[in-house]
């Protein structure tokens, strides 16, 4: 069963409250105490969280799935300020659970959360989180930086060259292990550096993988994982000389 009310446009119906809790904007603005609502599900199904929060003012929230009959329960904390940010999340039914209590914490400051949506995933999502990774549709959904003709497609692969730069925004699932993948080569004593970067702070640099010296195509590899709080990741190549991009990806493992 769906939440009753995800956008609070009802205010409080469908929610049961407990402390101070404001609903007058059309989001659930939580001072200190709790919204909560029960919803059935199907033992051992997986369902997305969709929702966005904000915590200002000094907050300090959570986010708390019990289920019903009991079982642990998980926990995820917002206390970091930050204006309004898209979270997804993952959860996994145990086994003999048929119902779900789903609270909406807050402690201290201003803990905010709307457009809350739970649903069944009735279909896997797509593993590979890159779209185009392999450049089969020239350089759609990517961004390109640089002076015009530094970021080409070539046969079956990207180059960049002399300072081009390409990115893409992806999002991710704070807490989780991805696996970051580059097919490339750096050809004619070339040079060239992925980085990933957190979309909401951008002068900090979370990953660098250098490619240089790969005269044929080789495979770059590593895990990543993703810092409390960060819900996008920057995916950035550039090349001050010459760069061969055949693939991108960028995946649970």
């Amino acid at each position: 069963m769906p939440v009753r009310n995800p956008t609070f446009s009802q205010q409080d119906q469908g929610w049961n409250t407990e402390g101070t809790v404001d609903y007058t904007r059309h989001y659930c603005r939580i001072i200190t105490g709790q919204a909560s609502q029960s919803v059935s599900v199907t033992p051992l199904a997986s369902y997305r969280l969709r929702f966005y929060t904000q915590v200002i003012f000094k907050g300090s929230g959570e986010l708390v799935i019990q289920p019903e009959p009991p079982a642990v329960a998980q926990h995820w904390a917002y206390t970091a300020f930050h204006p309004w940010a898209k979270r997804e999340l993952t959860y996994d039914v145990p086994a003999g659970t048929s119902n779900l209590t789903l609270r909406l914490i807050g402690s201290a400051g201003e803990v905010c959360f709307d457009e809350f949506y739970f649903e069944e995933v009735t279909l896997p999502p797509d593993p590979e989180l890159i779209k185009n990774p392999e450049f089969d549709e020239q350089l759609n959904d990517w961004t390109v930086l640089a002076p015009p003709g530094t970021v080409t497609i070539i046969s079956t692969y990207c180059q960049v060259t002399l300072g081009g730069t390409l990115y893409q925004d992806i999002l991710v699932e704070e807490g989780k292990t991805y696996r970051f993948r580059l097919l490339a080569r750096t050809p004619f004593s070339g040079s060239g550096v992925a980085r990933l970067f957190d979309t909401n702070d951008l002068g900090n640099e979370l990953l660098r993988i250098d490619m240089s010296g790969a005269d044929s195509f080789t495979l770059f590899q590593q895990d990543v994982l993703v810092p409390t709080g960060t819900t996008s990741l920057r995916v950035q190549m550039t090349s001050p000389s010459t760069l061969h991009l055949e693939s991108v990806s960028f995946k649970l493992p």
